[in-house]
């Protein structure tokens, strides 16, 4: 059973419903929002799945051999130094 539900837009969320509409991206509202969920879902899908399969492995192998544990001034360094080699490739 369908049911009418009524969502606040700002004006410029407003102007991108019409928009999407006008060009024929969506049908109606109705199928706007649907995508937009199905879009969410999927979103979390891949998040949930990157969890289970690269960070619930990290923190495992981490509480199994915290020796090898990095201190915030060597994460931030090694930050640093992959944004230079990032804007140094992108310079060229």
């Amino acid at each position: 059973m369908n049911q009418i539900t009524a969502i606040p837009l700002t004006a410029a969320r407003s102007d991108e419903v019409a928009r999407l509409l006008a060009s024929g991206a969506c049908a109606d509202a109705s199928e706007m929002v649907a995508a937009g969920l199905e879009a969410l879902a999927a979103q979390e899908e891949a998040v949930e799945a990157w969890m289970r399969r690269d960070v619930m492995p990290a923190g495992e192998s981490l509480a199994a051999d915290p020796s090898r544990a990095l201190t915030s001034e060597q994460v931030r360094a090694a930050i640093r130094a992959h944004r230079v080699a990032w804007e140094c490739d992108a310079a060229r």
